[in-house]
């Protein structure tokens, strides 16, 4: 089957990826955030769709960051956001906790069909 790419666009940091994950999860909709290798990075993946912007609603949209492999952090299964008076905490951790927005997420075995690794270019 041939799987048109998405339209990407790198996120300044992991930060803002679970920024807008998390605004999904609080309206209560799922969201998962999917991670894969890529030579000597990990990177983070959230899917989303383009809504009500002239002729490209629906035009599927990745957002993405990478980091350099290495870390316990990065092998994590869940991604923890709290907002409140003090700021903004973001955790990546194997268990929830309570007050925390709890994104899941879900390692490939490799890039998903409709990821250009292409844009990754120098981050082998």
């Amino acid at each position: 089957m041939d799987i048109e790419k998405a339209l990407v666009v790198r996120v300044e940091s992991l930060n803002d990826l679970v920024r807008v994950a998390g605004s999904i999860v609080l309206s209560r909709n799922p969201m998962y955030i999917m991670r894969f290798k890529h030579g000597n990075h990990t990177v983070y993946l959230m899917l989303s769709v383009i809504r009500d912007y002239y002729k490209y609603n629906g035009v599927p949209m990745a957002y993405y960051y990478t980091v350099e492999n290495g870390g316990e952090e990065h092998k994590a299964k869940y991604i923890l956001l709290k907002v409140d008076e003090m700021g903004e905490e973001v955790v990546l951790t194997n268990k929830i906790r309570h007050g925390y927005a709890v994104i899941p997420v879900l390692d490939l075995a490799e890039p998903p069909p409709f990821f250009p690794v292409e844009v990754l270019g120098g981050e082998q």
